[in-house]
């Protein structure tokens, strides 16, 4: 089991969370162009915490294999030509990362274990909303 970060917007910073929920409440994540190739690293039951710039919106689980997204289920809010099924494990509020560990810009990045500060975020709040 792995630990990730995502983007969802389209390279619209106009898309807040409410959006990004949007994106989430169809059980889905993706990634379009140059992600891809990373994205295709994701395996079920890796934990992926989706964000807006450094606003945390939500911890999901991968629950199927990254693939090609239909076109039948395509529309406003799933853009991306890729993607995976995820269960939403917990939504966040005023939740941010920043810092040493984030390397924000990124639209998709697997959080190895040397990465002390993301990997310990993660999996803290795993563990929090576990309880």
């Amino acid at each position: 089991m792995n630990y990730w970060h995502i983007q969802l917007h389209p390279n619209k910073m106009n898309w807040g969370v409410e959006e990004i929920r949007n994106i989430l409440s169809q059980n889905l994540i993706g990634c379009s162009g140059k992600p891809i190739a990373e994205f295709y690293k994701i395996q079920k039951g890796d934990r992926v915490l989706v964000r807006h710039g450094a606003k945390v919106i939500a911890l999901v689980e991968v629950i199927g294999s990254p693939k090609t997204t239909p076109e039948s289920i395509k529309n406003e809010w799933i853009w991306f030509t890729d993607c995976c099924e995820v269960e939403v494990l917990a939504y966040c509020e005023n939740l941010s990362v920043k810092g040493k560990g984030w390397y924000l810009p990124t639209t998709l990045q697997q959080i190895k274990k040397s990465n002390e500060t993301a990997h310990s975020f993660i999996e803290n709040l795993y563990n929090e909303i576990s309880k």
